[in-house]
């Protein structure tokens, strides 16, 4: 699975989203990118254990 990420500005949070196989991650992404938030989609473990 790859990652996705928003590009790189001065964010207010580090979000990572977990991307289980299920739901609508485009639209919680650009909702959180829209509040500030610097967001990251992964499958990845290391990604989780990085979060804030």
């Amino acid at each position: 699975m790859s990652t996705v990420s928003s590009p790189q500005e001065q964010s207010l949070a580090s979000v990572v989203i977990v991307d289980y196989g299920l739901g609508n991650l485009r639209s919680a992404t650009r909702g959180l990118e829209r509040a500030g938030a610097d967001v990251e989609i992964t499958d990845d473990p290391a990604a989780f254990a990085a979060a804030d």
